[in-house]
């Protein structure tokens, strides 16, 4: 997860309340079950929202490819931002589980 510090401390969110939408994906189901898992990814973010005092309301999980377009659940996140983008903030493990190509 990117954290910004300011002396020595995650930041804190702005004046505006915001609500957290937590995004896990890995590749492929063999390495959903191999590689670093969604549920690891989960206990990350979740940690990581409870330091920085985000509640996460919504929750996408998927196994699928982001070197194309056409995630089924990114997409799901994505038209829930676009309804009121300065409502929600979006937690992640690490940026490349949401974007690997340019359109996303």
């Amino acid at each position: 997860m990117r954290r910004r510090y300011q002396r020595g401390k995650p930041a804190t969110p702005t004046a505006t309340k915001r609500e957290g939408i937590g995004y896990s994906r890995v590749s492929s189901k063999e390495q959903e079950k191999e590689g670093f898992s969604i549920p690891a990814q989960n206990k990350l973010r979740e940690e990581y929202a409870r330091q920085v005092s985000i509640p996460v309301t919504h929750a996408f999980d998927e196994a699928e490819t982001a070197k194309k377009k056409g995630r089924t659940k990114f997409d799901q996140m994505i038209a829930l931002i676009r309804k009121s983008p300065e409502r929600y903030a979006v937690l992640v493990e690490k940026t490349d589980r949401i974007y690997r190509n340019f359109p996303d």
